[in-house]
């Protein structure tokens, strides 16, 4: 919108131009961060931080915003320890001015969730994710999409930790939680489904993880279309599911297929694309065996 104006300096002195060129620099940085351009956003959270300062403080909501957002990029860079400064700050300063139970406090122990379980922090994970939940109870809020969001990363979170009864639990009740919100053959149940799928894989349950990876690509093809990264997704996961049961040629024809789809979208440098890549070539050496 900023850039846009045909001339910034008719509207500089307007007292809601300031706030309108931090909320389009803080928008551009999650939209940068989101496709990888991590030099574009230091640069902008730079220009952001000075302007949010200058006018505002530390003592303001747009500090804040810029807080997660610094934290938001570090973790995308995978600079746990210095995402987690960005976010217990920001949780401090949104506890004063807006008390414990509020729904940006519940987001930034979200993001801190997050951060500690990529840490292998897991006690602390699970007492930022449960403190999320009382929050959201506290507010009566259950029903919020993100509610669902932190059922699943709870989950994911167990699993990890090796309680898979826990684990189980929450991934049903994500899925149900998703099939109330958004019905049967939604792209979000496919997600639940494709948690569930995993899951079950691990555990070595090969039949219920095939009957709902089967589930998951058969509703990203019909809502997404094949020319599409989820449906690529689910792919790489049902042929990586075929190779451990031994059903080489059937993950073949899906891993090839997934790696034309993520090669197009990522191009051949990117993780997923060597994921798939490594996932076809030892279904290949094995099917020599």
């Amino acid at each position: 919108v900023v850039a846009n104006l045909p001339d910034q300096s008719l509207f500089s002195h307007k007292p809601w131009f300031k706030q309108v060129q931090i909320s389009s620099l803080l928008f551009s940085v999650r939209t940068s961060a989101n496709k990888q351009k991590f030099a574009k956003s230091d640069s902008v959270l730079t220009i952001a931080k000075e302007l949010i300062l200058n006018n505002y403080g530390k003592d303001h909501p747009n500090y804040i915003e810029y807080l997660i957002a610094m934290g938001n990029l570090l973790f995308s860079k995978g600079i746990y320890s210095e995402a987690e400064a960005k976010y217990v700050e920001a949780k401090t300063r949104v506890k004063h001015i807006y008390g414990k139970d509020h729904q940006m406090h519940a987001s930034i122990l979200f993001c801190l969730g997050m951060n500690y379980n990529q840490m292998g922090d897991y006690s602390r994970a699970e007492a930022a994710y449960l403190e999320v939940q009382t929050i959201y109870t506290n507010l009566e809020i259950t029903n919020h999409i993100n509610y669902g969001k932190l059922l699943t990363n709870l989950a994911n979170l167990y699993s990890n930790m090796g309680d898979m009864e826990k684990a189980e639990m929450l991934y049903i009740e994500s899925y149900k939680f998703a099939e109330s919100k958004f019905g049967r053959n939604s792209v979000n149940i496919a997600k639940d489904l494709n948690n569930l799928a995993i899951f079950y894989h691990d555990l070595g349950n090969f039949e219920r993880s095939e009957i709902l990876q089967k589930e998951a690509l058969t509703i990203r093809k019909d809502k997404l279309g094949i020319n599409n990264l989820e449906y690529a997704r689910s792919l790489n996961n049902l042929g990586y599911l075929f190779d451990d049961m031994g059903r080489y040629q059937e993950a073949k024809v899906l891993l090839e297929e997934a790696l034309v789809i993520r090669e197009k979208f990522h191009g051949k440098s990117h993780p997923h694309y060597a994921t798939t890549l490594d996932n076809l070539g030892v279904v290949l050496n094995l099917s020599l065996i």
